[in-house]
C-alpha cells in the first residue's frame, strides 16, 4: 500500500508540474495553434499521470526541475545535538540507558533519544488508508450515479423519434459513420450529451427537440464529432484520474481545463465540416442551447454541449475568428505538431542523474577511484557532508551484495557514519547514523584516459532506505530479496551496528595518532559539566556564540586549515559566562563575556586580538 501511494504521490506532483507548464505553454501560443493540437497537448499530462517515470533525457524538463518525495520520520532510535542533526544508530553502546537520561538541548554535550513517535508511524500508515478510501467512494460515486442514469434511459430509449433520426443520419453520413447511435431524450441532464462506450447514445432535453434541423444538424454534428475524436475513452480515462488524484484540486482545476479545450478541438472539427457562410449559425446555435440549458441542475454525466457561460463565450469567439483561423490553418498546424512533440520530449522524460561528460553539473560527478570501496566511502561522505559539522568524517559499511555487468555494478551496502571532534581533548563522535541500508550505482570507466589516472568507478546515484513506517517496504523495493532480508536483519542485530561503530572508531583513533596526540576515542557519550537550562535558553539564537560549547568546557574546530580552541566558562558567584576563542598554543585570544541575570544575558566585555 505504502508504495501505491509513492507512486501516486510522485504522480500527482510530476502532473502538476507538467500541468502547469501546459498551461503556460498554451497562454503563451493563445490563437496562435489549433485547438486539435491544444487539445492534444493535454494527454502528456494524461500519460504523465499514468506513468510519471519516463525514459532519462538531457532535454527533460526534470533536470531543472527535481522532485524529491519528503520521507517520514526516521525508523532507528536517534541522538539529537543542537543543530538539528539526528544519529540514528540502533543500539551505540552497551550503556545506552544510561545515556538516555542525559537528555538536553546541549550541542555536543548533552544527548537527546527521540524514538519515533507512535502517532508518526501510525500517521504515516493512515495517510495511504485515506487516499484509497476516497478514491474508492469517489468511483463507487460515479458508476452508481452512471448506472441509475442509464437504467433510467432503457425505458426511453426505445421511442423513436422519426425526424431525429433522420437527420442524425444525415449528419453520421458526412463523417462517415456507419455505427448505430441511438437518441434518448431526457431532462435529467441540462444540455445534449454523448454517453457510453459499447453503446452510444446522444442525450438531449426535451425543451431541444422542437429546434429546426439545422439547429438539430449542429447540434449532432458536435457530438458526432466527440465520437470521431474518441473524447468519450479520453473522459473516461480523466473520471478515473480524478478519483485517485481526489485529494488535489490543481488535477481536479486541469481537467476542467482538458474538457474546455476539448469542446473547443470539437467546435473547430464542426467547423471545418460546415460551409463558412453557416458558421454563424452553429455559433447562434450554441447559443440556444445555452438559453435553454437549466445550469440549476447538478447531474452532469458524458460530454457535455453547453458546460457553462464561461466556456461558452470562448467558443462563440472561436468561431467569430474561424475566418482569420482558416487563412492561417497551415501554419497554425505546422506550430501545433512541433509544440507537441517538443512539449512530449521535455515533459514524458525523467532527468538523468549523472552525465559523464558533464564536468560535476551533477550531484556525483567527480566521485571516482580505482577502488570499489574507497568509492563507495567517498559517496557516503559525499552524501552527508552538508549535516556532518566537524573535524573528521569518517565512515564503514559492509557489501551485502552486488549487481554487475559490462558496463556498471550496483552494490548493496549497510552504512554507518559521522564526524568526531576534539571535546575537552576527548576525541568524541558527535553525530552520525548508524546502520543504515544504502544502494549506489556506479559506472565502469572503460576511456583509457580515465583508467591511465586510476579511475576506474564513477558513481551514478544512489539511494538510502526510507524512514519509519516506509523502511522495509522501500527495502525490499531498493534490494534483491536475498539482500533486503539481511539488511533487514542487520539493522536489529546490536553485534552487526556495534562492529561498523568500532571500525569507525578505530579509524578515528588512527587519525588521532597521526596528529601526535595521545587523547581518549569514543563513540559514546563523553561526560561535561553542563550549563542550566536557562543559560542555554538565554544563549538561543545568539549568532555570536554559535561556535562556542554549550557546556563548560572546550572544543577544537579546524578553520582555514588551523586550529582553534572554543571554551565556555561560567562563574556561578558573579553569574558572568565568559568565552574564549584561542589558537592551541593559547596565544592572541578572542574574549567575549556575558552578564547572566535572571533568564537573560548581557554582553559587557569583547576584545578581539588578531
Amino acid at each position: 500500500m505504502s508504495n501505491l501511494w509513492s507512486y501516486i504521490l510522485s504522480s500527482t506532483i510530476y502532473g502538476s508540474i507538467t500541468g502547469v507548464v501546459i498551461l503556460i505553454i498554451k497562454k503563451l501560443l493563445e490563437n496562435r495553434i489549433n485547438k486539435k493540437y491544444a487539445h492534444m497537448l493535454w494527454m502528456i499530462l494524461i500519460i504523465k499521470l499514468i506513468m510519471p517515470f519516463g525514459p532519462e533525457s538531457h532535454i527533460s524538463l526534470f533536470n531543472k526541475i527535481p522532485v524529491k518525495i519528503n520521507q517520514f520520520s526516521s525508523i532507528s532510535e536517534t541522538r539529537t545535538f543542537d543543530k538539528g542533526v539526528n544519529y540514528s544508530e540502533g543500539s551505540i553502546s552497551e550503556n545506552l540507558s544510561q545515556e538516555e537520561n542525559m537528555i538536553s538541548e546541549n550541542y555536543n554535550s548533552n544527548i537527546s533519544f527521540n524514538r519515533n513517535e507512535d502517532s508518526i508511524n501510525t500517521f504515516s500508515k493512515i495517510i495511504p488508508i485515506i487516499w484509497i478510501s476516497g478514491a474508492i467512494i469517489s468511483l463507487i460515486t460515479y458508476i452508481t450515479i452512471y448506472l441509475y442514469f442509464i437504467r433510467n434511459i432503457r425505458k426511453k430509449e426505445k421511442i423513436v423519434y422519426t425526424h431525429l433520426e433522420r437527420v442524425l443520419d444525415t449528419c453520421k453520413e458526412k463523417l462517415n459513420i456507419k455505427r448505430k447511435i441511438h437518441i434518448v431524450i431526457d431532462d435529467t441532464i441540462n444540455s445534449p450529451s454523448l454517453i457510453g462506450i459499447f453503446k452510444i447514445r446522444i442525450i438531449l432535453p426535451s425543451n431541444l427537440i422542437n429546434l429546426s434541423e439545422e439547429e438539430l444538424k449542429h447540434i449532432f454534428l458536435h457530438e458526432l464529432c466527440h465520437y470521431k475524436n474518441k473524447d468519450i475513452i479520453v473522459d473516461n480515462i480523466l473520471i478515473f484520474l480524478q478519483s485517485v488524484h481526489w485529494f488535489n484540486p490543481l488535477i481536479m482545476y486541469l481537467f476542467k481545463q482538458i474538457r474546455n479545450d476539448m469542446e473547443m478541438a470539437c467546435d473547430e472539427r464542426v467547423l471545418s465540416i460546415l460551409n463558412e457562410k453557416h458558421h454563424n449559425e452553429y455559433g447562434l446555435t450554441m447559443l440556444t442551447v445555452l438559453e435553454k440549458a437549466n445550469f440549476n441542475k447538478r447531474f452532469s454525466i458524458g460530454l457535455n454541449m453547453a458546460d457553462d457561460k464561461n466556456t461558452i463565450k470562448k467558443r462563440v469567439e472561436l468561431i467569430k475568428n474561424s475566418k482569420y483561423i482558416s487563412r492561417k490553418k497551415k501554419i497554425f498546424t505546422i506550430t501545433g505538431i512541433v509544440c507537441l512533440i517538443m512539449m512530449g520530449g521535455i515533459l514524458l522524460t525523467s532527468r538523468i542523474p549523472l552525465d559523464d561528460k558533464n564536468n560535476g553539473n551533477f550531484e556525483y560527478a567527480q566521485i571516482s577511484s580505482d577502488n570499489l570501496d574507497d568509492a563507495i566511502s567517498e559517496v557516503i561522505i559525499e552524501n552527508y557532508l552538508d549535516v556532518l559539522e566537524g573535524e573528521f568524517p569518517v565512515e564503514s559499511h559492509e557489501i551485502l551484495g552486488k549487481k554487475a555487468d559490462e558496463n556498471f555494478i550496483e552494490v548493496y551496502i549497510m552504512s554507518t557514519y559521522g564526524i568526531y571532534e576534539f571535546q575537552n581533548n576527548v576525541f568524541n563522535l558527535t553525530t552520525g547514523v548508524s546502520n543504515i541500508p544504502m544502494k549506489i550505482k556506479f559506472s565502469k570507466n572503460k576511456d583509457k584516459e580515465n583508467l591511465k589516472n586510476n579511475i576506474k568507478y564513477r558513481c551514478l546515484d544512489s539511494k538510502t532506505a526510507e524512514d519509519g513506517a516506509l523502511f522495509e517496504d522501500s527495502l525490499y523495493d531498493m534490494f534483491p530479496k536475498k539482500e533486503a532480508l539481511q539488511a533487514l536483519n542487520n539493522s536489529m542485530d546490536e553485534n552487526f551496528s556495534k562492529k561498523l561503530l568500532e571500525d569507525i572508531n578505530k579509524q578515528a583513533k588512527s587519525y588521532v595518532e597521526s596528529l601526535g596526540r595521545k587523547s581518549e576515542v569514543t563513540y559514546s557519550y563523553a561526560p561535561k559539566k553542563e550549563l542550566s537550562d536557562e543559560i542555554l535558553s538565554a544563549m538561543s539564537g545568539n549568532e555570536e556564540l554559535y561556535k562556542f560549547p554549550q557546556y563548560i568546557g572546550n572544543r577544537e574546530v579546524i578553520e582555514n586549515g588551523k586550529r582553534y580552541i572554543y571554551e565556555t566558562e561560567y562563574n556561578e558567584k558573579t553569574g558572568i559566562l565568559s568565552f574564549y576563542k584561542y589558537k592551541s598554543d593559547k596565544e592572541k585570544s578572542y574574549i567575549i563575556q556575558y552578564k547572566f541575570s535572571g533568564n537573560d544575558i548581557k554582553k559587557i566585555e569583547s576584545d578581539n586580538f588578531y
